[in-house]
């Protein structure tokens, strides 16, 4: 049955978040941390690795230590939301993986969406730029 409302019209099919965006397999999660190239900040650990891809995917590893599951889940929104806004860190052919930092205060809630795009954007370039550096 359809809807009266016409809720398919107002819905953008391209603000959404494509599944081959994302990490999803074990396999791909183990290559980054295998990799042991990672940057941080106070909000977030970030592991980079190569694909073979002309686009860039991010994987999320949100522990329990972080909150219960709808703290968890707002912490993967959030970061989904500023990687899709991040367009030139999008096509660089890097898989991310972005761990939030469990933070020993009481408060659980994650950051606003403009901290966390600070943060973003300060550490996925910085993880690219390390993984073009030369091993020593």
């Amino acid at each position: 049955m359809a809807d009266s409302c016409g809720s398919e019209s107002t819905t953008a099919p391209d603000e959404g978040f494509p599944q081959n965006r994302r990490i999803r397999r074990g396999v791909d999660f183990k290559r980054a941390f295998d990799r042991r190239c990672s940057v941080a900040d106070d909000l977030f650990i970030v592991y980079a690795c190569e694909n073979e891809l002309l686009f860039s995917r991010i994987g999320l590893s949100v522990s329990r230590k972080v909150g219960p599951a709808p703290v968890r889940n707002r912490w993967k929104r959030l970061i989904r939301e500023v990687f899709r806004r991040m367009s030139q860190e999008a096509n660089c052919g890097v898989d991310f993986v972005v761990i939030p930092r469990t933070h020993r205060s009481k408060t659980t809630s994650p950051p606003s969406l403009k901290l966390t795009h600070q943060s973003l954007q300060s550490l996925l370039p910085r993880a690219r730029r390390r993984l073009q550096k030369p091993k020593q």
